[in-house]
């Protein structure tokens, strides 16, 4: 979890409904994400943690996620994904090539 300054002004000073603290409102945050994590299995763990990191480098530029991936594994990694990625289009595209001669033959 983030780190949390009950202290500090936030969305939830302007619009407790519920009349917790910020400190009550980050506690019943933390055990709501422990209660739908312990609700898990690893299937779905896997799917969640896939699926937020995939939106999160949607959001960033090609330069940024080519950094990304440097820092977190290494230039070898990024140069074969790389490759993989390419040689996957290139591979879609004699698919698809062959399955338009295949429909004329």
């Amino acid at each position: 979890m983030p780190d949390y300054d009950p202290t500090a002004l936030s969305v939830v000073d302007q619009k407790n409904e519920i009349g917790l603290t910020n400190s009550q409102h980050q506690a019943l945050i933390e055990q709501y994400v422990q209660l739908n994590v312990d609700s898990m299995d690893f299937n779905d763990l896997v799917s969640f943690v896939s699926q937020t990191l995939a939106e999160e480098y949607c959001e960033l530029s090609s330069e940024d996620l080519k950094d990304e991936i440097k820092y977190t594994f290494d230039d070898e990694t990024f140069d074969e994904l790389i490759d993989n990625v390419r040689e996957l289009n290139t591979q879609e595209q004699v698919d698809y090539i062959n399955s338009n001669l295949k429909e004329v033959n």
